[in-house]
């Protein structure tokens, strides 16, 4: 990988030139064949060169995608140049001891190659218009208006007129959250609510949409980092001491 930390720089790869711009592009690269570089005036250059069984033990972790380690001719351009310039930094920084300098470069790359291979993010306007929005703003009314029996994607498809991948992408992107995780969220919020006003868990299980009491409970836990049965037992145990008072 190299970047562009100041100035301008080229990399003849044989067949393609590609140029690195801090102001501009502030790029990444990452190849696997001999290039020719050229720094324009007053520039400054970081490369970095990583062993292939060092990205094979990350994709193995499930830290990179497994088709991490590219065909050699691979090249893949992001702005990354502020994290690269934190990298610079530290290289540069004789203040700190050997080991903490090595954790903290060790570090600063695996962040560089986990944002490398991250998909682009896609523009909300690339993804819907105007309309689009009309109806992801309908669709998400349908979410809130049926938290007992939610309609499935198809049929969430079908009542707003969105295709599969504009009602998934369209609502991630507009709303911040996916339609069954804004569901689950909507489920979850009411779900407190009723426990606090004294329902049992059973009931509210059932009011929210689980047909297994447990299945709810286990949701609500990971969700909140407590069981429902607990809301219940701080509400009792809150209304005696305003009674006692």
């Amino acid at each position: 990988m190299f970047f562009a930390l100041d100035g301008k720089i080229e990399a003849d790869l044989g067949r393609t030139v590609i140029r690195i711009n801090k102001n501009n592009s502030s790029s990444a690269c990452q190849v696997g064949l001999n290039a020719n570089i050229s720094l324009h005036t007053n520039s400054t250059m970081l490369a970095i060169c990583i062993d292939e069984s060092f990205i094979e033990k990350l994709s193995a972790q499930g830290t990179l995608p497994i088709d991490a380690k590219k065909r050699p001719d691979h090249l893949i351009k992001k702005n990354l140049n502020t994290k690269a310039q934190s990298i610079g930094n530290n290289i540069l920084d004789n203040t700190q001891t050997p080991y903490l300098k090595r954790l903290l470069l060790e570090a600063g790359i695996v962040d560089l190659l986990i944002k490398l291979h991250q998909p682009e993010e896609i523009p909300l306007q690339s993804i819907i218009n105007d309309t689009d929005k009309t109806r992801l703003l309908e669709a998400k009314n349908i979410v809130e208006q049926n938290l007992k029996k939610p309609c499935s994607l198809t049929e969430l498809s079908r009542k707003t007129g969105l295709n599969d991948f504009k009602l998934k992408k369209g609502f991630k992107a507009l709303f911040g959250n996916t339609v069954f995780g804004y569901l689950a969220e909507l489920r979850m919020n009411l779900a407190h609510k009723l426990l606090q006003d004294g329902r049992s868990v059973s009931e509210v299980a059932e009011t929210v949409g689980y047909k297994n009491a447990h299945h709810f409970t286990a949701a609500f836990k990971k969700h909140y980092d407590m069981l429902p049965s607990k809301v219940s037992k701080l509400m009792v145990i809150l209304m005696g001491y305003l009674a006692w008072m």
